[in-house]
């Protein structure tokens, strides 16, 4: 067991549980000291680090300080677990079963390498520790029961208790309290002679002691920890996998199931114990064979406590798990159970945690099959035998089949990681401040390998700033990092976000290439593009796939001070920052940040009320703006990040000439099976935009309900499908009436669009309804119109504005038509100034603007980005440039000029180029690299520039072409601007440059840039021509005013303390760079300073003027925190010390007599009914009715035949799918098998040499 490990991808490392643990434990465990974690850059709680003190931590920092290779560490570790975990179930089957030496090897054997702990082994091993202590608190309980158990041999097994219970670690607390839940067990099943009143005051004392150290962090977590399990996996996703049979076999954890975004299993382990063939089958057998075992144990009246234990273990395991899982046999109280995992009970949502009670009954009882197999003569039940051996060391089939590591392990991290990191900490002694890594990825898996945590975060010693994908920094400083993320995405320059990441401390940032595209990150090149287009970053140097950027005038200060009037109070969310910077937000100001914001100087249209999936990439997990009465945010698993959660107070979106609009689904859904992006929720049929479109989800029919506002004419209604999706040849129209009855007309669609004239009638409702498809399909509508009666949606500001006195941003997100629309309530008249800030959209639009009046024509581009355009040869721009593929040896264009051009003459720089060949009028004329001149006129011609020899993707060089002048600006039409009645219209002339680059455009008004608006509802419309679109429209003057401050000199004399010297001055107010908690204090001259929320997510300080001096800010939790840890040395002694003095007490073994008789029959039915009910509903009662039918002879084998039917059927008809044969008969067999283990407390025993009893233990050194 010890040697397993070493023959798992030797030499690989695997991604097993925390990354700094293998590269710099001692690091990470002496952060895991402090409460708070400034080492995450803007600060968090140590989530359970300090868990890892004992054991794993230590045993990774011994194998660093004896010079091991990382990979070697891990496998030690793993040694160490395997070797725990099979000792102690050795000595359960030895001691409690009473199997022989050798025999109990089996029962060991099967625990230790259950498919969980194959599963989690090269993942997240620490999750099996736990499991492999709990067969030691059991045995430990198990004395605490004895008929002759003295006091003094109460206290030596309480004090035993503890230091298992110390053990433990409390990395998981809830797989600690889980597999304590086995020793309680013990004693709550134990004779009513067996004192149990005593025993489980001595184990809960002992479990106190033991647990205090891990318990009392783990309360200071929970009272200041920021609320992460509401966007992490939910419970409909942890227990759509736990069915009966999938539980008895040992495959319940959910990653198991999991494909990436490329259709690769997660976890290869995981996936080949769950979903392979020879797994499914041989883990049901054995799963048969346990039960089989624990119904012929039953029938040992001297092992009845050990039946009672063992059954309701497994019992209490399986409900734990089962209860929570729906499906066409599951439990009928499935939704109330997972409202309670999704709510009050979160912490216990990953209920494959309980899989220790169901493991170790079953391993014992595969234990308890064989020795009675072994004794009989009969060939049939040796052949049987034989076979559940056979499966028992097939079952942990991926290690068997070389796949019990990662599937993309690495050997090592490349040197350029450690290059940058100390590069980093160079730059970050220099600067001070944080370092963002970008692009955010939900997991760290690069080329070269995967390791789950940010390998910077390991291997710098200064702070780094990473978005992971559970939040468990400040919601408002992740919501930032998620819009920070979106606009590097973008690839064109973002003014106003270096001040941005200077407001946040970060003095650095890292771009990272090479990560997998499965991650779905974005773009690194497009990150670099902005970075590199974007004022105020300079690229520092580059190591491998990283390269390193500082930010321009970010000082890096932990605290500084700004004046109290330079506050600005903003209703909105964090992520409005982008905006308002870019807006001229200037440094030296301050910001109050929430939605709803009384008060106001600034209101915006962030926050919008919408889903967000938490299991998707952040640029891939919001929903589009939903209308105020939806309640899907609401949802568990789909709620945004906070400060969103209340409608009343978020933009959301108001149907205009319509009262409802519903789909019969939508591709927009960040939950749909086939997501289609944001703009193709149903608003996107309506908003009169040829580029958004509503699209289904995957179905076979499709319905778009238009709820009118009362009986309306509707005229002539005019049908668009969508171009991206499966033709749509035709669409019914389904008009009702009031009265109840309907018209129902069929619109073809020739050539896409249809129309039909529903006349003068009106009508309350129309549906839009696509024709049925033979199987599930994605398609689409464009538009849908009515030339009497117009709809279509706008973005509703929450709350009333005073527009004379505060300003309104409004930023469109990528959901929003061409013409977006927003409503704002007006408290009264005003004359507003208007300005508006456009960008170029990338498309045909934008390249037609560009070359025109010429016209371009090739198939040999990459990509869509205008920059590298066939045009951009041709432009004069150094900055952009014609990319060709790889593959490709030659890039012909066809360039169309107006009539009668002289061509003239070609020149180019010949780099790369073998020859230039020019083809017009039928003739063809070869160049040189460099050019020449072409001695013809006309309006075509094709050029091909030949490539020299080469390898990659590669340009072609800028060429002069005399035919072409290129202009070095552009004019944007004066285009409407409607803002209440006033109709404004803005455009101008525009730098080319900028308009190929994306970059921000001012636009300048086209006559008066004042709107006149009154009371009520002011109804903003944009309404630019492609390919431009609105950045941004701000109603009102806004350009906050920057106060000079006081001076401050700051350090950080430990993790969550920082020590500053502020200057005298006027009333300031304090800024850190760390997440805003409840647990941070401010002192000055013995004076608690009045804590604040500055910018929607860190903290600040209220300083007045009469403070001055040395202020401290600390995080006071750490010391709770601190004490805590502190009470475990303490607690080792004492619990050794109470082990030295009792040593002379050994742990008693001795039987309870065998009772008298057998329980009453009718609990055994009681307990089945129930059980069958709480886990398979009416089939869970009707499986246990069929399991008391069968006759006792044949209970044995009923167990084995069942699951081993059931393992056939799910192997080969579906294992997941709630609906599939595979599943029902396996949850079949499941429910049936789990009704025979009620039937084993109540079996008799057999005649005398009918059924030979399990092997008496032999003798051994009982633990002292």
């Amino acid at each position: 067991m010890a040697i397993l490990p070493w023959v798992v991808a030797p030499g690989r490392i695997q991604p097993d549980t925390k990354l700094d643990l293998t590269v710099a434990p001692w690091d990470y465990l002496s952060r895991a000291l402090y409460a708070w974690n400034s080492h995450a850059g803007l600060g968090e709680l140590q989530n359970q680090a300090y868990g890892y003190l004992f054991p794993l931590g230590p045993v990774m920092g011994l194998s660093e300080a004896a010079g091991l290779p990382d990979w070697a560490a891990q496998r030690i570790w793993w040694s160490l677990l395997l070797v725990v975990g099979f000792l102690g179930t050795h000595l359960v089957a030895r001691r409690i079963v009473g199997l022989s030496t050798d025999l109990a090897l089996v029962a060991a054997a099967l625990y230790t390498l259950a498919p969980r702990v194959v599963t989690v082994l090269p993942e997240i091993s620490i999750e099996a520790w736990p499991g492999a202590v709990a067969p030691w608190l059991v045995l430990v309980a198990w004395t605490m029961v004895r008929p002759g158990t003295t006091t003094r041999q109460l206290v030596r097994a309480s004090a035993w208790t503890g230091l298992l219970t110390f053990a433990l670690g409390g990395v998981n607390a809830t797989a600690s309290a889980v597999v304590l839940a086995m020793p309680l067990l013990v004693i709550l099943t134990a004779p009513r002679a067996a004192r149990r009143g005593r025993a489980l005051l001595a184990w809960g004392t002992g479990v106190v002691v033991g647990a205090a150290w891990w318990l009392v962090p783990l309360l200071v977590l929970g009272r200041y920890g920021y609320p992460f399990l509401g966007f992490i996996e939910t419970a409909r996703i942890t227990t759509a996998v736990t069915s009966v049979p999938n539980i008895l076999r040992g495959a319940d954890h959910w990653i198991a199931y999991i494909l990436d975004a490329e259709s690769h299993p997660v976890w290869q382990s995981g996936w080949v114990q769950a979903q392979g063939l020879v797994a499914i089958v041989s883990g049901m057998v054995v799963a048969g064979a346990g039960v089989a075992g624990l119904l012929l144990l039953g029938r040992d009246r001297e092992r009845s406590h050990a039946v009672r234990f063992l059954v309701g273990s497994a019992l209490v395991g399986v409900v734990a798990m089962a209860i929570g899982h729906a499906g066409a046999l599951g439990s009928p109280f499935a939704g109330p159970v997972r409202d309670f995992l999704d709510g009050v009970g979160a912490a216990l949502r990953n209920v494959h945690k309980a899989d220790p009670l169901v493991r170790l009954p079953l391993a014992l009882g595969v234990g308890v099959l064989v020795a009675r197999g072994l004794g009989r003569s009969r060939r049939l039940p040796r052949a049987v035998t034989v076979a559940v051996v056979v499966a028992a060391i097939v079952s942990p089939t991926a290690l068997w089949s070389g796949r019990g590591g990662d599937a993309n392990s690495y050997a090592e991290i490349p040197a350029a990681w450690s290059q940058a990191a100390e590069e980093i900490d160079a730059l970050a002694e220099q600067d001070g401040g944080s370092t963002l890594v970008l692009p955010a990825a939900r997991t760290a898996e690069f080329t070269w390998g995967k390791t789950s945590d940010e390998p910077l975060v390991a291997l710098a010693d200064s702070p780094i700033i990473v978005r992971a994908s559970a939040p468990l920094g400040h919601p408002g400083a992740t919501r930032l990092l998620d819009r920070i993320d979106e606009a590097v995405s973008s690839g064109t320059a973002q003014p106003g976000l270096a001040q941005v990441l200077a407001r946040m401390g970060v003095t650095r940032v890292v771009v990272r290439h090479g990560v997998l595209p499965l991650v779905q990150a974005v773009s690194a090149d497009r990150v670099e593009q902005t970075l590199a287009a974007s004022p105020g970053f300079t690229q520092q140097g580059r190591f491998g796939d990283l390269s390193v950027w500082t930010v321009d005038g970010a000082s890096g200060d932990l605290v500084e001070a700004v004046h109290a009037d330079a506050g600005v109070r903003v209703a909105g969310g964090p992520e409005a920052l982008v905006d308002l910077t870019a807006q001229g937000l200037p440094p030296g100001t301050w910001t109050t940040i929430e939605p709803g914001a009384m008060d106001p100087d600034v209101v915006t249209d962030s926050v919008r009320w919408r889903q967000f999936n938490s299991g998707r990439p952040a640029q891939l997990a919001h929903g589009p703006t939903l209308t105020a009465e939806d309640d899907a945010p609401t949802v568990i698993g789909a709620r945004d990040l906070p400060p969103a959660g209340d409608p009343a107070t978020q933009p959301v979106r108001e149907w205009v000439g319509l009262r409802d609009v519903h789909a019969s689904s939508s591709g927009a859904d960040p939950f749909a099976s086939s997501w289609s992006g944001t703009r193709s929720g149903p608003a996107a049929a309506l908003d009169g935009d040829s580029g958004t479109a509503w699209l289904t989800d995957e179905e076979t029919a499709g319905r778009l309900t238009l709820t009118l506002p009362g009986p309306t004419r509707l005229g002539t209604v005019t049908v668009r499908a969508a171009e991206t999706t499966p033709a749509v040849d035709a669409v019914t129209l389904v008009a009702h009436r009031p009265d109840g009855t309907s018209r129902r007309v069929r619109v073809t669609l020739d050539g896409g669009s249809g129309s039909a004239d529903l006349g003068t009638e009106r009508f309350d409702r129309l549906d839009v309804v696509l024709p049925t498809s033979p199987r599930p399909v994605v398609r689409g509508i464009a538009e849908v119109s009515s030339d009497a009666h117009a709809w279509g949606s706008r973005i509703a500001v929450p709350g009333t504005v005073d527009l004379a006195d505060t300003s309104v941003v409004l930023s469109p997100l990528d959901e929003d038509a061409a013409a977006p629309r927003w409503a704002i309530r007006s408290t009264g008249a005003a004359s507003v100034p208007v300005s508006v800030t456009a960008r170029a959209r990338r498309g045909s639009a934008l390249e037609t603007l560009l070359d025109a009046p010429t016209v371009f024509t090739s198939d040999d581009r990459m990509g869509d980005d205008p920059a590298h355009r066939p045009g951009a040869a041709f432009d004069g721009d150094p900055a952009t440039s014609w990319r060709v593929p790889a593959d490709r040896d030659a890039a012909e264009v066809e360039v169309q000029l107006p009539e009668g051009t002289s061509f003239g003459r070609l020149e180019s720089t010949g780099t790369g180029l073998a020859a230039i060949r020019a083809s017009a009028g039928g003739r063809v004329s070869t160049l040189p690299a460099t050019g020449g001149s072409i001695e013809r006129s006309g309006d075509r011609i094709t050029l091909t520039f030949v490539r020299a020899p080469g390898e990659g993707d590669w340009a072609v060089p800028e060429v002069d072409f005399s035919a072409i002048e290129p202009a070095e600006s552009l004019e944007v039409p004066c285009s409407p601007i409607s803002v209440g009645d006033s109709v404004l219209r803005f455009g101008g002339t525009v730098d080319r440059a900028d308009v190929a680059a994306g970059a921000p455009l001012e636009l300048s008004p086209c006559g008066p840039s004042r709107a006149r608006v009154d009371a009520g509802v002011v109804d903003v419309r944009a309404d630019l021509p492609a390919p431009f679109e609105v950045e941004r429209i701000v109603l009102g003057t806004f350009g906050p005013t920057p106060a000079s401050g006081r001076t401050v000199e700051s350090r950080e004399t430990s993790p969550g303390r920082i020590v500053a010297e502020v200057g005298p001055g006027e009333d300031a107010v304090l800024l850190t760079t760390q997440g805003a908690n409840d647990g941070w204090r401010a002192t000055a001259d013995g004076r608690e300073l009045d804590p604040v929320v500055v910018d929607g997510w860190r903290q600040g300080f209220r300083l007045p003027a009469a403070v001055s001096g040395e202020v401290v800010i600390d995080f006071a939790p750490t010391n709770a925190h601190r004490w805590g840890l502190a009470i475990g040395p303490v607690a080792l002694l004492l619990l050794l010390a109470v082990l030295l003095v009792t040593r002379r007490s050994r742990l008693p073994w001795d039987r309870w007599p065998a009772p008298d008789s057998v329980p009453d029959r009718r609990i055994g039915w009681a307990v089945s009914g129930v059980v069958g009910l709480l886990c398979g509903g009416p089939a869970g009662l009707g499986a246990a009715v069929v399991a008391w039918c069968v006759p006792r002879r044949f209970v044995v084998p009923a167990a084995i035949v069942a699951m081993t039917v059931g393992g056939a059927a799910m192997a080969a008809l579906g294992v997941v799918e709630r609906t599939s044969a595979g599943a029902i008969l396996g949850q079949a067999a499941g429910l049936f098998t789990l009704a025979l283990v009620c039937r084993a407390p109540f079996e008799r025993a057999l005649p005398s040499g009918s059924d030979a009893r399990p092997a008496t233990t032999t003798p051994t050194p009982a633990p002292r």
